[in-house]
């Protein structure tokens, strides 16, 4: 696997999140944008809507006036100041984000001539402010308000109502614009973040996936032989152990230790004593089933733990053991090296909640046979009956030599 620095890492991290950082600000600036746009728009057609109400509150404030109702005059003036600054805000804005078609539309409508809107509205603020100017009793004043009135209904207020209605329209469009973009952004996140994740991030979870499983396959097995290594093989023997409580089923475990190894060592250098327990190792695994578990436990010691097997058969496959490996013949350079091994065998007492004391039993085993003249297999003494009532009573026998099944 290419190795990725954590440099690199960084680099794909700090890549994805700035992506999406940089769509975000993207979209808040464009939505913050449309929002404006919006604001104002709705300022524009709430004065346009106001236009059109004080037009019609000017003819009516300008008939209270005539008829001499007190405080119409006051309200008269005041209306038609607001409709002449309402017309000035108008005609000097611009529509923000207005269409092509609408600008030419309002256009048309407020600067079209003698009969454009800001023609009649201007011509209706005069005729207003003459209204205002005479007594309620001039008689100068019927004409007028005559006038007014007609200018009120039409086409004045036509117009504004086309106005409004121009720049509601404008604004529905504006709104369903900004829901398509709303969509279109959602969907550009949500591709990125797919692309993101196919591209970046589960490459990265993958790799990191291969890294624990690489970082568990060394905190678990022996760097030289492959076997589990002793933590390994302790957890698993734990495991097993309880297995074999809960179903009351016998279960054995070997120590296996190479005679002489120190010589071998001292003989043949490091390397060649290297090669040695590899080609150990590899007998043993060729040798035993699947469901048997191997660990180096350090130095030249292995153990094998042997579920559902009990102490006779576990006796007989360590004697297997033994004579396989003092048939092997391991070259180094232009040497043959040939080993023995001494091994222990134990039988978990029924009951046993550690595998320890088993371990024990058969490394004291093991060390009877190194005592007694190694290669050999030593049964461990047997735990009193009361302990075991159901073990195999097997005598003890300090050298074990039965034929190969």
């Amino acid at each position: 696997m290419k190795e990725v620095s954590a440099k690199t890492f960084t680099a794909y991290y700090v890549a994805a999140l700035s992506i999406i950082a940089g769509l975000s600000i993207v979209c808040h600036f464009i939505l913050a944008g449309e929002v404006r746009i919006s604001k104002s728009s709705a300022a524009l057609i709430n004065v346009s809507g106001r236009q059109r109400m004080l037009s019609q509150r000017i003819a009516g404030m300008a008939a209270q006036y005539r008829l001499g109702i007190p405080g119409s005059r006051e309200d008269l003036v005041a209306a038609i100041d607001a409709f002449a600054d309402g017309h000035r805000r108008l005609m000097s804005a611009n529509s923000p984000g207005a269409t092509d078609a609408e600008s030419q539309r309002l256009r048309s409508i407020y600067s079209g001539g003698a009969d454009s809107l800001d023609a009649e509205a201007l011509r209706y603020i005069a005729t207003a402010r003459q209204i205002a100017a005479l007594a309620p009793n001039d008689p100068a004043q019927l004409p007028l308000l005559t006038t007014l009135l007609a200018q009120a209904r039409a086409p004045l207020l036509r117009d504004l109502d086309q106005v409004v209605s121009v720049r509601q329209r404008a604004a529905e469009d504006r709104m369903q614009k900004l829901q398509r973009l709303q969509w279109a952004i959602l969907v550009i996140v949500l591709a990125t973040l797919i692309v993101e994740a196919f591209t970046i991030f589960k490459p990265l979870v993958h790799r990191i996936a291969q890294y624990t499983a690489e970082l568990l396959h060394l905190a678990t097995t022996d760097a030289l032989t492959g076997l589990a290594n002793r933590r390994s093989f302790m957890d698993r023997a734990a495991l097993d152990l309880e297995n074999a409580r809960r179903h009351r089923r016998p279960l054995c475990l070997l120590a296996l230790d190479i005679d002489h190894f120190k010589r071998i060592n001292d003989t043949y250098g490091h390397a060649a004593g290297d090669q040695v327990l590899v080609a150990l190792a590899n007998s043993l695994t060729q040798q035993l089933r699947g469901i048997d578990a191997i660990g180096r436990l350090g130095g030249e010691e292995f153990a094998v733990l042997l579920p559902e097997t009990p102490v006779a058969s576990a006796t007989e496959i360590a004697e297997r053991l033994r004579e396989t490996i003092g048939c092997l013949q391991i070259k180094s350079g232009d040497k043959v090296i040939a080993i023995t091994a001494s091994l222990g065998v134990a039988q978990a007492p029924e009951g046993a909640s550690t595998i320890a004391d088993t371990l024990a039993a058969a490394d004291a085993a093991l060390y009877r046979a190194k005592a007694a003249g190694r290669n050999r297999v030593i049964l461990a003494d047997l735990p009193p009956p009361e302990l075991a009532p159901h073990a195999n009573p097997i005598p003890f026998n300090p050298a074990i030599s039965t034929s190969r099944s």
